[in-house]
């Protein structure tokens, strides 16, 4: 389904943010250069290594192609917080 979408989209988009979140662990592009609408792409690696820096944040759940079937989802909160 990710692919779908992104190729409905368009594939040069799609390709222009993966090669950057390569390199630079995020990437954006926009989609048929519209202003406001394009893809943004962060490495998980990328947000977990910043999350786990801060000692009152506890991660509490990551799931890959969770909302819609092509958006990652995490949620984060405070360690007294019972998951």
């Amino acid at each position: 389904m990710a692919h779908r979408a992104a190729t409905s989209r368009g594939t040069n988009t799609w390709i222009r943010a993966s090669v950057s979140s390569i390199t630079t662990a995020t990437g954006t592009a926009l989609f048929n250069a519209q202003e406001s609408y394009g893809v943004a792409l962060t490495r998980p690696d990328w947000l977990m290594n910043r999350l786990i820096k801060f000692e009152d944040v506890r991660v509490l759940s990551f799931t890959e192609r969770d909302w819609g079937d092509h958006q990652d989802v995490v949620v984060f909160g405070k360690p007294s917080v019972n998951a």
